[in-house]
């Protein structure tokens, strides 16, 4: 039998994404832990396990980092159908208070 392929979650991807952006900005696991407003701890099981990384906590990375959701969108779309996606990119943006984001990029 052949092996199956191993499925990459959407949590495992926006995880990867923040890491990516993390090594990119030169930020600290210290720093990085406090915009998630988690332990460096949590970090590292996080690497492990992105399961727990909540939109609560990717919320806050951008709220305080001013990143764009933009970022994360290729991350949410390659996995998910298109209604799907934006069902989580609403959720995001109700969380970090930027409906006007949605309206004005509307399709």
């Amino acid at each position: 039998m052949a092996k199956k392929a191993t499925r990459i979650t959407l949590y495992k991807r926006i995880w990867c994404k923040v890491r990516y952006w993390q090594s990119l900005k030169d930020i600290s696991d210290a720093e990085l832990a406090s915009y998630l407003q988690v332990g460096e701890r949590t970090l590292h099981e996080y690497d492990k396990s992105a399961e727990n990384v909540t939109l609560g906590r990717v919320d806050n990375l951008l709220y305080m980092t001013g990143i764009r959701l933009m970022c994360f969108r290729k991350a949410i779309v390659s996995i998910m159908d298109r209604s799907s996606a934006v069902i989580v990119e609403r959720t995001l943006l109700q969380l970090s208070g930027a409906k006007q984001f949605l309206l004005s990029h509307k399709k």
